[in-house]
């Protein structure tokens, strides 16, 4: 009897240790998982960078073709699970995605740079992008140095057109510089994660305020200049300033929040598939977003006119013009069938931004091509 009970006995001690090991191997998994840092994902940084161009850089990202519809591990910032629950909301990451795009910045890595960040008056712009690198490596970015400014700080119209112009995620970081001067960094989250997509600068007496003007008062009045600066951007350019990818991100931003007024603004307005609509035409976004949590978390891509049937594309040169784009929000529970919402955005009349022409959800295996959907299995 003994002997059985300490037979029983050292089983049960060896069964412990074998979960222990398991478990051990577990975490030490995971901590190598977690401790990735943006060092260790980018270059090592050259010491001087001869040439900046980043339209070059994000035209050679936009040219590769992705395959997989599967949720994209990249990007940066705020992971987000399903069902609402996050693991970092936005307002608690703005911070650390531009302490990190400095990093790049300080280390010339223009590469990482451009996964952080996405500010178009830089991307149009190859010198001021150099002098951005130029002014980072004077001095060494500091925590104390960066604060979230929330956005109930602000007045109703600045937090309106903050919402719609950068989405209803958009948050908000200050940087001291000296002698009262500021930094005014806008942070908002796309499918590949989150990016700085807005900078300013203010200082005492900015704008016409008065020295006494309050930091609040300030950014108010530059959240104006920049709304301004894009419009003038856009139309100089003749190009929106958010691809198609983040238009429909910025629109299902907006359904989380129950923002309608932004949801339609992203949509197009009256220019839009949406023109003149109700309050239940969000409400499918909505209940997507309360079961997905984030646009992290579910697959936002588009797809090339190689991918879809000849049958369709005819039809949308047809319809639309030309310059369409085919946007798909996927269910990655439904892979099989590739069910979700499909989009088709065309540039608005003045091609200053992208606007909804059609929304529909179903399968889209019908869309797809036999040789497009034999890279997908």
């Amino acid at each position: 009897m003994i002997s059985h009970i300490r037979g029983n006995c050292l089983a049960r001690v060896a069964g412990l240790l074998l979960l222990l090991i398991i478990a051990a191997c577990g975490n030490l998994e995971n901590a190598s998982v977690q401790e990735t840092s943006l060092a260790a994902q980018t270059e090592q940084p050259s010491a001087h960078i001869d040439t900046i161009n980043t339209q070059a850089l994000a035209n050679e990202e936009e040219g590769s073709e992705a395959v997989s519809l599967g949720v994209s591990e990249g990007g940066s910032g705020v992971r987000e699970g399903r069902g609402g629950g996050s693991q970092a909301k936005l307002s608690e990451q703005a911070v650390d995605v531009v302490a990190q795009m400095y990093e790049a910045l300080e280390a010339g890595n223009q590469p990482a740079y451009l996964k952080l960040a996405d500010i178009p008056e830089m991307r149009h712009s190859p010198a001021k992008t150099q002098a951005l690198f130029d002014e980072a490596r004077k001095r060494k970015p500091h925590a104390d140095r960066f604060k979230l400014l929330g956005k109930q700080e602000l007045d109703e119209e600045s937090r309106e057109l903050l919402d719609i112009t950068y989405g209803s995620q958009a948050e908000i970081v200050l940087e001291e510089l000296s002698q009262g001067d500021r930094h005014v960094w806008i942070v908002t989250i796309f499918p590949d994660g989150a990016k700085v997509v807005d900078q300013s600068t203010i200082y005492p007496g900015a704008y016409e305020l008065g020295r006494n003007a309050s930091i609040e008062e300030l950014v108010q009045a530059s959240i104006l200049k920049l709304i301004d600066d894009r419009q003038f951007l856009a139309s100089k350019h003749k190009t929106p300033l958010f691809t198609p990818v983040q238009t429909v991100a910025l629109i299902y931003q907006a359904a989380q929040e129950g923002n309608e007024e932004a949801f339609f603004a992203a949509c197009g307005g009256e220019e839009g598939f949406f023109a003149g609509g109700r309050a239940g035409d969000m409400l499918e976004f909505t209940q997507w977003m309360s079961k997905f949590g984030s646009v992290l978390s579910f697959p936002i891509q588009e797809l090339a006119r190689t991918h879809l049937n000849a049958e369709y594309t005819a039809e949308y040169d047809g319809r639309f013009g030309p310059d369409w784009h085919f946007v798909a929000a996927m269910d990655p529970d439904d892979r099989y069938a590739h069910r979700g919402t499909y989009w088709i955005l065309t540039p608005n009349n003045d091609a200053t931004r992208y606007v909804v022409r059609e929304a529909f959800t179903t399968e889209l295996d019908p869309f797809l091509n036999d040789a497009f959907k034999a890279q997908l299995r």
